[in-house]
């Protein structure tokens, strides 16, 4: 059975242009006291500090992220397979040693909980 005329007029795209012209048009002073769920970036800088370093070393400082204690890279060795690290806590002798495992990425080697002190990308 063929389609109707009408039928295919009602819904030809021609016909429904200009509803949806009318529909777009809305003016802005309806939305002018809303407020932004997000609001606007402002212009900032953010300083990254690097948490890897291409290789760690005897004499490295590095930075608890838990309390900012600063600590001396004392000795680097092998263990089955990984590296272990040493550190001690700088300016007291007297407390114990930590035994820190290192992770290797990419990037480099990390000590978890640790970030590299010195602010310089070459150590």
């Amino acid at each position: 059975m063929p389609l109707s005329e009408g039928f295919l007029r009602a819904f030809a795209y021609p016909i429904s242009y200009p509803l949806l012209r009318r529909v777009s048009r809305v003016p802005s002073a309806q939305f002018a006291s809303t407020t932004l769920l997000t609001p606007p970036a402002a212009a900032s800088t953010v300083e990254v500090a690097p948490m890897t370093v291409p290789k760690i070393q005897i004499g490295q400082l590095w930075k608890k992220n838990d309390n900012g204690d600063i600590y001396l890279v004392t000795r680097v060795y092998s263990e089955a397979l990984s590296t272990m690290v040493v550190l001690r806590k700088s300016g007291s002798e007297s407390d114990p040693l930590v035994r820190v495992k290192a992770d290797r990425s990419s990037d480099g080697q990390s000590i978890p909980g640790f970030a590299p002190a010195q602010t310089e990308d070459k150590f």
